[in-house]
């Protein structure tokens, strides 16, 4: 059985993510949003000079998609509203109001699970799992990354210092269900950022960079979030807050 694990931390964040430069480039050279990955194009669109548009460009796409693939997901835009169903399952409608609009960006994974993005920004969460025959609604802090059978998710926030938690959730789908197994929130300085899953989908590649403050230099190193018999975890671990690693090599010296 795979294990839930928690990590929790405190502090100011900086936005760090290997490859986010390739997104603004795209961005800023008109490039479209991929067609077959509803997160990558979300990503691209927070870089357009009128996100809004872009994501609604985004959704019509999706929805043009799905007519077209005849799939047993139902995805309609009627007015403010956006319904998706699956067969035997209640619709689940999302409805605009002043305060937050929802655009259906496509499918995630192998699934029947759609990808929404709330806006205008900020919202909190940015973007919702939305399974249909489950009736679930998941907020993401972060684009999620499906595993190669897509019965895993994974979403890793880099944060930003001073404003917002690099956090990182894996999530797993057993039938139609999603669970949380898995919840990391990175101590203050510490950024994450998502590489590439296993080819077995057993675990996930990460950077990490810490930020350099008085009591701690900058570093950086990768690790790995595997599963293994206790659940899942990081090989080797996550380096502690600057606070401990300080006071531990001071304990050391003594």
């Amino acid at each position: 059985m795979r294990g839930l694990g928690i990590g929790r931390g405190t502090g100011g964040w900086k936005a760090w993510s290997v490859g986010w430069g390739l997104a603004l480039a795209a961005s800023a050279s008109g490039a479209a949003p991929p067609k077959s990955d509803p997160g990558r194009g979300w990503e691209l669109c927070q870089q357009d000079t009128e996100p809004e548009r872009c994501l609604t460009r985004l959704e019509a796409e999706a929805l043009r998609t799905a007519r077209a693939s005849r799939k047993t997901l139902r995805a309609v835009r009627q007015g403010p509203q956006l319904s998706l169903q699956t067969p035997g399952s209640a619709t689940i409608t999302l409805q605009d109001s002043a305060a937050t609009q929802y655009r259906g960006l496509g499918p995630v994974g192998h699934g029947d699970s759609w990808l929404v993005a709330r806006l205008p920004a900020p919202q909190s969460p940015p973007l919702l799992l939305v399974s249909p025959a489950s009736g679930q609604q998941i907020g993401l802090e972060a684009t999620p990354r499906p595993a190669p059978d897509g019965h895993l998710l994974i979403a890793v926030r880099p944060g930003v210092d001073g404003h917002e938690a690099s956090t990182l959730t894996l999530l797993q789908r057993a039938g139609t269900r999603w669970s949380v197994v898995f919840r990391y929130e990175a101590p203050a300085g510490l950024h994450l950022s998502f590489q590439r899953w296993r080819s077995d989908g057993a675990a996930v590649h990460l950077q990490w960079q810490r930020s350099s403050t008085s009591a701690c230099p900058l570093a950086e190193g990768n690790a790995q979030l595997r599963d293994g018999p206790f659940g899942w975890d990081f090989v080797p671990p996550m380096p502690p807050p600057c606070e401990a690693a300080e006071a531990h090599s001071s304990s050391g010296l003594s």
